[in-house]
């Protein structure tokens, strides 16, 4: 479990992980209730919903590295032509999202 800080320290029991996956480093999403995690044995990404009542952690995504390399590429690609362009991400909208329009 993980808590918010609202409601005191929560006891942590863990995160379930694929076998052999080696999840080193974990960041929550600064808006979202999300959780990711990066394994250090295959370079995978790993994502969570974070339910704030309960504290738990439910495993949403895996991400492989090679995705994970074309979409960093797409996510720069994207972000160097909006400079150019001038086009700020809205509201609502990710940088994900501006790519598939």
């Amino acid at each position: 479990m993980i808590s918010d800080g609202n409601a005191g320290l929560a006891t942590p029991v863990g995160i379930a992980a694929p076998e052999n996956y080696g999840p080193r480093h974990m960041v929550f999403h600064p808006l979202r209730p999300q959780a990711y995690i990066i394994c250090e044995r295959n370079g995978h990404l790993l994502t969570y919903d974070w339910n704030s009542a309960t504290g738990m952690l439910s495993l949403t995504d895996d991400i492989a590295r090679s995705l994970l390399k074309e979409l960093l590429q797409n996510l720069i690609a994207t972000a160097r032509s909006s400079r150019a362009g001038r086009r700020e991400i809205g509201p609502g909208e990710t940088a994900l999202t501006m790519m598939a329009s």
